[in-house]
């Protein structure tokens, strides 16, 4: 595995992190490079160019919200390949989806799949070639997501608790947003800082499930509220 000091993702449900700027204009000429070239109009400049990365920044965060399923794992493969997956979905829009298959997998399985997309073995190099849409390899069949009526099935795969910690967020599944979220009552802490262990499924900000291990369970599902539907534009 990659050397991980630089390089640690923390990902808290409902947690947001941003980057903030600050920008100073001079008043004076002291830092002037040539005659003319004050620090106030590089400084101006560069505010310019910032304002476009930050509209851009703001575009992406809005298409984030709405698309992207948030994750954290402490496998650093797994989580390099599942935000590249979502990367393609946004660099390649029209790009025809690879199927998802049904039959369940193992984590370790998952894993190796998920080191495969990685060129060369390079974890600096991950493949831009078509490919099943990570996310949801992980729900459907090492997560084992199925919804039938008004019943969400959870069957995880069996070795899933060798990870002591998982959040999936904002994934959508038959048109709901889930929050799934484990974290090992043997543990210490609390890994995301959201008070609970075990594992915890959510619709949105509603608490559907709470149970202490990861054995298979059977969720009723509360009826979907007005205005809860995704309006894609």
């Amino acid at each position: 595995a990659p050397n991980m000091q630089d390089r640690r993702f923390t990902l808290a449900s409902g947690g947001r992190t941003r980057l903030v700027f600050t920008l100073a204009l001079a008043t004076d000429d002291r830092y002037a490079q040539s005659p003319g070239d004050t620090a106030r109009r590089r400084a101006e400049a560069y505010a310019h160019d910032l304002s476009a990365t930050v509209s851009h920044a703001d575009a992406f965060q809005a298409w984030a919200d709405k698309h992207l399923p948030r994750f954290d794992c402490p496998d650093p493969w797994v989580l390099r390949a599942w935000y590249h997956a979502c990367h393609l979905r946004r660099k390649y829009p029209r790009r025809e989806a690879v199927p998802v298959g049904d039959a369940p997998l193992t984590l370790a399985t998952f894993g190796e799949m998920a080191q495969g997309r990685f060129v060369g073995g390079d974890f600096d190099a991950p493949s831009d070639d078509p490919a099943p849409f990570l996310p949801d390899i992980f729900a459907r069949q090492v997560l084992g997501l199925k919804t039938d009526d008004a019943t969400l099935t959870v069957h995880p795969a069996p070795d899933l608790s060798l990870w002591k910690s998982f959040c999936v967020e904002n994934y959508d599944h038959a048109g709901r947003r889930l929050t799934i979220v484990w974290d090992a009552p043997d543990a210490p802490g609390d890994a995301y800082d959201d008070g609970d262990k075990g594992f915890t499924i959510y619709d949105g900000d509603t608490v559907l499930h709470r149970q202490t291990n990861l054995s298979p369970c059977h969720v009723p599902l509360l009826a979907a509220q007005d205005g809860e539907e995704d309006d894609d534009e």
